[in-house]
């Protein structure tokens, strides 16, 4: 064997004869070793996740991977609230920000199809919305004043109701709440009460809608600012 033929080449004894290996050169050996190990500790973070075993709420939504469900009813009140809740891979400060970003409410949330800010201040902001219902057949409109967020220990509130509008009750309630550094659970809460006669399982169900695509929507939204936060494509 040449000297030419040999460069790249390395022999080995096997028995009595010698057997040419190739050399792979120094960087695609390196590669070939750490290359895999360089990734696994992001995929293990990722895949290993899980919430706080003590903090039931989070454990089951983070299970679900979806929005859960549920109706309730305020004493006196015609129709039930339709709420929904989801976990967020994103923290409580980045899901506040979705949530009281009125002015965009049409990007974040498009179920709300309009938004506009009329009035704003420290204690409360008036936006006008528009919400298509029943599969776009018809659409409510509402002047909705939310309050400045309320904090109860670990929760915030941001309470909303109808000053004016095509119905006669319109009120929405965000809830929120950081899980860890980041994680937060959300929930949205909306009752309506039509000025026309409706039947209440019709209602119900278009606020129950409504409140989950809020949800979904801001949760995307959130976890898309996270990751642009962290440089993550």
């Amino acid at each position: 064997m040449t000297k030419g033929s040999a460069e790249g080449l390395a022999t080995r004894q096997q028995g009595t004869r010698l057997v040419p290996v190739m050399k792979l050169p120094k960087i695609v050996t390196l590669a070939l070793l750490t290359g895999p190990l360089a990734v696994a500790p992001l995929a293990t973070a990722q895949s290993t996740y899980a919430p706080p075993v003590a903090d039931a709420q989070a454990m089951e939504l983070f299970k679900l991977g979806n929005e859960r469900r549920t109706f309730t009813k305020s004493l006196g009140s015609k129709y039930e609230t339709g709420r929904a809740e989801i976990f967020i891979h994103a923290p409580v400060s980045t899901v506040k920000a979705a949530v009281t970003d009125y002015a965009n409410y049409a990007k974040v949330i498009p179920k709300f199809q309009k938004a506009k800010v009329l009035k704003k201040s420290a204690a409360a902001t008036d936006v006008y919305l528009l919400i298509p219902i029943l599969k776009g057949a018809a659409s409510m409109w509402s002047v909705q004043h939310f309050e400045a967020p309320v904090t109860n220990g670990k929760l915030e509130t941001v309470l909303g109701k109808s000053l004016q509008g095509n119905v006669d009750a319109l009120n929405t309630k965000w809830t929120y709440r950081a899980v860890d550094a980041t994680h937060t659970v959300l929930s949205a809460e909306i009752y309506v009460e039509p000025k026309l006669p409706v039947p209440s399982g019709t209602i119900s169900r278009e606020a129950q809608r409504a409140a989950a695509e809020a949800v979904i929507s801001v949760r995307a939204h959130a976890e898309n600012a996270s990751k642009k936060v962290a440089g993550v494509p």
